[in-house]
């Protein structure tokens, strides 16, 4: 019961960070004088919030990786190794994509690595 209260507070968050940087940039637009100092620091607020929606998603859908990666090990080799194979893929990506999520949700106010860009590639299991 902990974890869901938890996992709750960590989307409301994301969500309030996410409204806030894009609501900063909606009055920017509306603004015609901007200073560098404050431009640099609504940049800095949207990617920090990205990076810890970013991070909610992949744990999310981490559990996900164990079809795809099935699914992509059957089209390039065979059914047979898509079966086999591919389920210690899928359950190495849960684990590899799970912590990146962790990670990203954790450390998303740190600008590493390289000014909040994602760990793993590709940064969502869709893409």
């Amino acid at each position: 019961m902990k974890f869901f209260k938890l996992f709750f507070i960590f989307i409301i968050i994301g969500f309030f960070l996410v409204s806030c940087s894009s609501s900063e940039k909606a009055l920017d637009t509306q603004q015609d004088k901007k200073s560098d100092y404050q431009s640099g620091s609504e940049s800095t607020m949207g990617k920090m919030s990205y990076k810890m929606v970013r991070g909610i998603v992949n744990v999310a859908t981490s559990p996900f990786e164990l079809p795809k990666q099935m699914v992509k090990t059957s089209v390039n080799e065979s059914v047979f190794v898509g079966c086999t194979v591919g389920i210690f893929k899928g359950v190495g990506m849960i684990v590899t994509r799970a912590l990146a999520g962790v990670f990203d949700t954790a450390f998303f106010l740190s600008p590493w690595p390289d000014d909040y860009k994602p760990i793993l590639e590709p940064a969502y299991i869709i893409e």
